[in-house]
């Protein structure tokens, strides 16, 4: 955690609007850098969430508050890039001693299912075909009866590093690498757009992108960079740019396909591009078929999990709730078209709203918006709430443990989502009392 205090404690500059005008005392650095330092060595001590999820939800609460204290530091400091730099790499580096998640097993396996020429797509884990393959890898993958799930761009990806390296671990670097790397698309970015570099931090030193990434080594990082990229040039408008960077987003995790229609409010030429790149990229893969989209259909429909439109809906009937989820959606989209708003907040709000309907989340969907929200933070309150609550979600592995199955209860998903959804509605009262302290 060596951030260089005399920097990140000197006075306001001037050319940062964002700033309070005043100087934190060191103390607030020192609870920050200890708030995340003993966040994430405790995290390489016991071994990440699976090696004691109660003792892992305080760590996780300790590094949020050390998070936030390191938020009203930097945005009180003349702040550098580097300084956030020095403190992403510092933070990241512990968690790399942790085992990654059970997902990284399958990353692993549909590398080598490409490698022995097959197609992902075409072909479960658990298919007779893949019977003398079988191996340490294989046994850890879970879901065995689904074939590949993740975009083109997440499979090439999975190729190259299976290539490299047979093993988990190689997973979770090239996971932290490109993770870091979207640190540094939002500096550049925030740079280009004359806004404070501190704005970066929001995403780079939050635990909930430190556990999705760096710890759990989950691929849902590898959209975020093309995304960071898909804001800026959208903002400079930059449409063939931008619809190449929504291209490689969208091949890389399905969800950001909302989008489109932020790009069609720019550009419709650009739009068109950015669909034909999409389908381009599926064309290796296009002997499976419908086999292309079948899991992503067909897992969403078969679990339920910390899905607050799910909890709300309870008494609907399935099929009618789905039909209201994308009634909702459509009609944001619609709005998004031919509303007032500004291309960073549609962007924001579409992939709130996908967050918010999905029937699963788990706690790397939110890192989606978080390098939006670090690009504009008007609504980092709702965000910072829902980062501290979603500590909840390792209520799942105790209950497991406990013979209940992995799941949340109701109150726990309340819990989940209540304090967001009542800073998002209570925001301008509570942005004042935030900033009035």
């Amino acid at each position: 955690m060596s951030i260089h205090v005399a920097g990140l404690t000197s006075s306001v500059a001037a050319a940062n609007p964002d700033a309070g005008g005043s100087t934190l005392p060191p103390a607030t650095i020192v609870v920050g850098l200890l708030g995340l330092g003993v966040f994430v060595l405790g995290a390489a001590w016991i071994g990440g969430p699976a090696g004691n999820p109660p003792v892992w939800q305080s760590l996780y609460i300790i590094g949020f508050f050390g998070y936030a204290a390191m938020l009203l530091a930097l945005r009180n400091a003349n702040t550098s890039a580097a300084a956030v730099l020095a403190a992403a790499i510092a933070v990241r580096l512990p968690l790399l001693l942790t085992p990654p998640d059970a997902d990284c097993y399958r990353y692993l396996w549909e590398g080598r299912v490409q490698r022995l020429g097959m197609n992902p797509y075409a072909i479960a884990p658990d298919a007779p075909e893949l019977a003398r393959y079988r191996d340490r890898v294989w046994e850890q993958v879970q879901k065995k009866h689904y074939t590949a799930i993740y975009p083109p761009l997440a499979q090439a990806v999975f190729l190259v590093i299976a290539g490299v390296s047979y093993n988990v671990k190689a997973i979770q670097i090239g996971v932290t690498l490109i993770d870091f790397a979207v640190v540094m698309a939002l500096l550049v970015t925030l740079r280009q757009l004359r806004r404070p570099a501190w704005y970066a931090a929001i995403y780079a030193l939050s635990p909930i992108t430190l556990t999705s990434y760096a710890q759990a080594g989950h691929i849902d990082v590898l959209m975020l960079l093309p995304l960071v990229l898909f804001a800026g040039f959208v903002q400079r408008r930059r449409n063939a740019a931008a619809a190449i960077c929504l291209a490689l987003t969208v091949l890389a995790k399905t969800v950001p396909v909302v989008l489109l229609i932020v790009l069609w409010r720019r550009s419709a030429r650009a739009a068109l591009l950015c669909g034909a790149l999409i389908a381009a990229g599926y064309l290796p893969y296009a002997s499976a078929g419908a086999g292309l989209v079948r899991t992503l259909f067909d897992f969403p429909q078969q679990d339920r999990f910390n899905s607050l439109f799910h909890v709300v809906t309870g008494g609907v009937p399935s099929e009618l709730r789905m039909g209201l989820a994308v009634m909702i959606l459509a009609g944001l989209i619609a709005w998004t078209l031919v509303g007032p708003g500004r291309a960073e907040r549609s962007a924001i709000t579409l992939l709130s709203a996908v967050l918010l309907l999905l029937p699963i989340v788990h706690f790397w969907y939110v890192t989606w918006v978080l390098p939006l929200v670090a690009l504009r933070p008007a609504g980092l309150h709702k965000w910072l709430c829902l980062t501290l609550t979603m500590a909840i979600y390792w209520n799942a592995p105790q209950l497991q443990q406990a013979g209940v199955g992995w799941t949340l209860r109701t109150a726990d998903v309340m819990v989940i989502w209540g304090p967001f959804l009542l800073v998002a509605t209570l925001r301008r009262p509570v942005r004042r009392l935030c900033y009035a302290t």
